[in-house]
């Protein structure tokens, strides 16, 4: 677990594998700290009314945490933008919990979720804006209409086994085959450059958003206030 405090903002980023091989990787948001730094500057409101605004400040912020994600992660890996919706979930703050979570999970990617074309050596596949060849690999549409990346070999402990020679006759299926697959949407977000530009904008997010709905409630109006100070 990794634990990063910023402008009193504290994030919690764990990552893991789960027994049926799916990824997680979870950020938790605490913003207690950030938040009372503000309640003296903002004394006139009643504590409902100000955590309220503070649950509704995190909320906001962990939607602009999910864009960032999804940014930084199509930035690197050129993943689809809805795929990585699809893995994403928010948590819900409260004006009695202030703490929320941004957590992916998933299992690996196939190569074909990636910009990919056959070639004769193989198929050229790019990913994290890199251009790579696996050799010997093929595109395959299924019966089923799905359409993948496959190559001769098995997946076993470390990666996959590829093989590249034939072992059965030529009239006969050479297997076994599989589908490839890369890296998780999990892995993405927990690749420490993605993390670094998500955690900075959410203290940021955090405190512009939280000022921003205090000063609405509060007659004082919106105040200029640095929670360094």
């Amino acid at each position: 677990m990794l634990i990063v405090s910023l402008l009193g903002v504290e994030l919690r980023i764990f990552a893991l594998i789960v027994p049926d091989f799916r990824y997680i990787c979870a950020m938790r948001v605490d913003v207690t700290q950030a938040t009372e730094a503000y309640r003296e500057a903002y004394r006139d409101l009643t504590g409902d009314k100000f955590h309220r605004a503070a649950a509704r400040a995190l909320n906001h912020t962990a939607r602009k945490a999910r864009t960032n994600v999804s940014k930084s992660i199509r930035e690197e890996y050129r993943i689809k933008a809805k795929d990585i919706k699809a893995a994403i979930r928010l948590g819900n703050a409260s004006s009695s919990q202030l703490s929320t979570y941004v957590r992916a999970t998933g299992k690996s990617l196939p190569v074909a979720a990636f910009r990919h074309r056959q070639t004769r050596q193989g198929v050229s596949v790019s990913i994290m804006g890199k251009r790579k060849v696996i050799k010997k690999a093929f595109v395959a549409t299924m019966e089923s209409g799905h359409t993948g990346v496959f190559a001769r070999g098995r997946y076993k402990r470390g990666g996959f086994d590829f093989r590249y020679k034939r072992i059965a006759d030529k009239d006969r299926n050479d297997l076994p085959i599989q589908e490839l697959h890369t890296a998780s949407i999990p892995s993405a977000m927990s690749k420490q450059s993605v993390l670094e530009r998500v955690a900075d904008k959410i203290s940021i997010d955090y405190s512009t958003r939280l000022n921003h709905l205090l000063g609405r409630s509060s007659r004082l109006g919106k105040i200029k206030y640095n929670i360094n100070s």
